[in-house]
């Protein structure tokens, strides 16, 4: 499994996620408004490194995706959490997740934020946004 194989099988639990609640995805390189959306969920993916040889040759790829939950500030905390709650049923620690990109195993899965920091410039003063961290390991 390369790396490219591991962000397809994340991403795609996130926009079968996102497209059923209705929910914005907003991944890398993708240009939008967000003046134009209510709440929306970004997705990042930080450097992976391969390391340790297994006994059959392999090496393990371990790596980070984060998921930023942005909802309006007026709407509280509440609408934030019960999204990071969802993702959390989806990305579970020490879980697999399998669609019919590939099978990628989770390590941990934990939140951060409460901020209200954004990774986009400007929409601090609009949207709360609480961080999803998953740290990965696949094997090539």
């Amino acid at each position: 499994m390369t790396r490219s194989d591991v962000i397809k099988v994340i991403t795609k639990e996130l926009k079968t996620y996102s497209t059923a609640n209705s929910i914005s995805l907003i991944t890398e390189n993708v240009k939008f408004d967000f003046d134009s959306i209510d709440e929306f969920l970004e997705l990042y993916f930080m450097s992976a490194y391969n390391s340790e040889v297994t006994l059959d040759g392999k090496l393990r790829l371990n790596g980070i995706a984060q998921i930023n939950v942005n909802v309006p500030k007026d709407t509280g905390t509440s609408r934030a959490l019960a999204i990071i709650e969802d993702l959390k049923n989806i990305y579970k620690t020490n879980g697999i997740l399998t669609n019919d990109y590939g099978s990628v195993h989770l390590a941990y899965v934990y939140e951060d934020g409460g901020s209200g920091d954004s990774e986009i410039s400007n929409v601090n003063d609009i949207y709360y946004t609480i961080y999803l961290t998953i740290e990965y390991k696949e094997f090539t």
